[in-house]
């Protein structure tokens, strides 16, 4: 991929250019930009070329795919400052006057928002869960802080911007304190707890038996109680034997130690708030009375 700019750099003339495009050698992907024909197309192609056409970056959720924090779309999508006289079918387009030094990055060459600016801009393009999820990914691989994001988010809220609203409940929401969700099913597990109105346990809890480290995904300290997220990644029988020793342990010093697969996250939620409650009541004490604000996380 080149844009006619670079091919007149080195040394071809327009009639050349127009002359290989007339014959197939070269494609026009967008205004201005060229691909060899032996380099067969691909999304990643396609995004680049609108950026390059159009002068825009890479935005919304085309820019939350290349930070990793969606899976591959086959959309492109892209935010400009001015308005275009011809927006092709296949692009999604976004006009925006305020996009600042900080907010731009380049990901395989490909120009884009940053992932704290793709995350904001996002807010009203899905639903507040998983905008949560996208937010503890991005937390977890170091792709922003919680500073970085509050801070931009309230420089962006102040000019009135649509879709700020999701991201300030939560931000607001979520606490300062709380460690970043290890992948997705944390973070569901950790909703469904919270919708539930059980009191929420602190999450990646370091525990020391006989001599050995261990860190729950997550736990309730005081009534010893650890819930831990099952995956294919414990599949086989060295896993099994370091899952079941870990197991044993935690119980001998006295840990119930609940285990959930992702498949129930999504198809059982009510029978894993019901079977946490009756372990939290099975422990004693007042937890009927707590709730999530009163807790402190650690």
């Amino acid at each position: 991929m080149f844009t006619v700019g670079q091919a007149l750099q080195a040394g071809f003339t327009r009639r050349e250019v127009n002359y290989r495009v007339a014959l197939g050698r070269w494609h026009r992907p967008a205004r201005g930009v060229l691909r060899a024909a032996t380099s067969p197309p691909t999304s990643r192609g396609a995004l680049l070329a609108a950026c390059w056409g159009s002068r825009g970056v890479a935005s919304h959720r085309a820019a939350l795919t290349l930070h990793g924090l969606l899976p591959e779309p086959p959309l492109v999508e892209i935010a400009v400052k001015r308005p275009l006289s011809r927006v092709p079918v296949d692009v999604i387009l976004h006009r925006t006057t305020d996009l600042a030094k900080e907010d731009l990055c380049v990901v395989d060459q490909i120009p884009a928002t940053s992932p704290v600016r793709a995350v904001i801009d996002s807010g009203l393009l899905f639903p507040a869960q998983r905008l949560e999820r996208m937010v503890e990914r991005g937390l977890y691989q170091k792709l922003f802080t919680l500073e970085e994001l509050g801070r931009r988010h309230a420089e962006i809220a102040r000019r009135g911007r649509n879709g700020v609203g999701p991201m300030r409940d939560l931000l607001e929401g979520r606490g300062s304190l709380l460690p970043a969700a290890e992948s997705d099913n944390e973070t569901l597990l950790f909703q469904i707890l919270r919708d539930s109105g059980l009191p929420l346990p602190q999450r990646q809890v370091w525990v020391e038996i006989q001599g050995r480290r261990f860190r729950l995904d997550f736990a309730y300290p005081a009534p010893r109680i650890a819930i831990e997220m099952q995956s294919s990644w414990h599949v086989g029988s060295q896993a099994q034997m370091n899952d079941a020793d870990r197991r044993n342990l935690l119980q001998l010093a006295g840990w119930d130690v609940l285990e959930f697969w992702p498949d129930q996250l999504r198809e059982m939620s009510g029978h894993i708030v019901a079977i946490l409650s009756q372990t939290l009541r099975a422990k004693g004490g007042e937890w009927d009375s707590f709730r999530p604000e009163s807790l402190q996380f650690g």
